[in-house]
């Protein structure tokens, strides 16, 4: 048995800083119910990593770098549900006890869109579109639980609410990118299977025109002192990408490889305004 590595821990950490994030947003962010989400997450994705891998298995066995337990064959099916059910059941516990009943309908609609992202028989991850739309929905809906545990609903939430579905969407078409040669050959039809390699790459640098573009609109309402500095490093980045897609010798692998060495800049612009928001929280 390997229970430790199917729950992966420590990829849980994009949905830790995307709940800091909409919690800085509200500035009334309190430790307490901050926690408890935190806690009730890291349990919940735990439990959605081991029904990915349930369900990836019979797919991954055949990769060269496989790192799926169940598909390694050290951890049995029996206890990896078994798992799944335990860490779900102590993440709704914390999320039923300790918050508001409508996180509570929040966190249900996330972990259900997370199940059928996975589960057969309806396996989103596989379909045309739906795949990417299904994790956009994913990352918008963590970000509103960080944010409405605080504070209402307005507009600014929803704007970034968008930013988040934009990111999540790119962020499914990099691990589709990444794993086309094996997703082809178990036949899936998901988005980058469909499109191609080359179409999705320029599907990416739209999504991330598109995000520079939102992410401008949101910083002169609401950042104004930080416009240039937020999107001078993300602007670049975005030209980057550009470069590298007119490369004739492109490729998946080759595009994922040149974006690790330069994501760095856009990670600056989005820390510009983290840092903001968490300096005015305690300053607060």
């Amino acid at each position: 048995m390997d229970p430790l590595k199917v729950t992966r821990i420590g990829e849980w950490l994009p949905d830790f800083s995307v709940i800091l994030l909409g919690a800085l947003l509200s500035y009334a962010a309190a430790p307490g119910p901050l926690i408890a989400i935190f806690a009730a997450f890291l349990f919940a994705t735990s439990s959605y990593f081991i029904i990915n891998d349930y369900f990836d298995a019979p797919y991954d066995r055949f990769k060269k770098n496989n790192t799926n337990p169940i598909a390694k064959g050290k951890l049995s099916k029996g206890a990896a549900l078994g798992l799944a059910a335990a860490s779900l059941a102590i993440a709704f516990s914390i999320v039923y006890f300790l918050l508001p009943s409508f996180i509570l309908h929040l966190f249900l609609a996330s972990m259900t869109i997370s199940f059928l992202y996975s589960a057969k028989p309806f396996r989103f991850k596989e379909r045309f579109l739906i795949d990417v739309a299904t994790h956009g929905a994913m990352g918008s809906v963590v970000i509103l639980i960080g944010y409405l545990l605080f504070a209402p609903a307005d507009s600014m939430i929803a704007l970034f609410s968008l930013l988040m579905f934009i990111f999540s969407v790119v962020q499914a078409l990099y691990g589709e990118i990444r794993d086309f040669a094996y997703d082809k050959k178990a036949g899936f039809r998901n988005t980058v299977c469909t499109l191609g390699i080359r179409n999705s790459i320029l599907l990416v640098i739209v999504l991330y025109a598109a995000s520079i573009l939102l992410f401008a609109l949101i910083t002169y309402l609401y950042f104004p002192l930080y416009v240039f500095a937020t999107l001078v490093p993300v602007a670049v980045y975005l030209n980057f990408l550009v470069k590298t897609y007119r490369s004739p010798r492109i490729n998946g692998a080759a595009f994922i490889a040149r974006d690790k060495k330069i994501r760095f800049l856009l990670v600056i612009g989005f820390s510009i305004v983290f840092l903001h928001l968490l300096w005015i929280n305690l300053a607060g």
